[in-house]
């Protein structure tokens, strides 16, 4: 999967100022069950979801286009690592919370990020 640089490069430069940090969600299902239906998630019968989560300060985002570009990249590149691990392992990889997520369902992976821990 290609990322559309350009459309994130007008939202960030446009809203840079009005917002205060970029989350960076990568979503994976259960290998073997595959992703679910809508009738399936409308009923609230699908199989697990992981949920990767990033939280990056607007301030620690590059505003020039060609770095920016790049940081983009370089996050597709983690987002396929990640997806990765998960149909080689199952799961995404573990980490200490930083931060609870109470807002998901019972039963997501909960696991939160922030951009000085994003390697893989």
């Amino acid at each position: 999967m290609v990322p559309r640089v350009k459309g994130f490069q007008a939202s960030v430069m446009s809203l840079h100022d009005k917002v205060d940090a970029v989350y960076d969600l990568t979503f994976g299902c259960d290998a073997q069950k595959g992703a679910p239906t809508m009738w399936e998630m409308a009923a609230g019968v699908s199989s697990p979801m992981h949920i990767d989560v990033a939280r990056f300060p607007i301030s620690a985002i590059p505003q020039e286009p060609k770095a920016l570009s790049d940081w983009v990249m370089q996050r597709f590149a983690r987002k396929e690592k990640l997806l990765e691990y998960l149909k080689k392992h199952g799961k995404f990889p573990s980490i200490e919370y930083e931060e609870p997520l109470n807002f998901l369902p019972q039963g997501f992976e909960r696991r939160v990020i922030t951009h000085k821990d994003a390697k893989l």
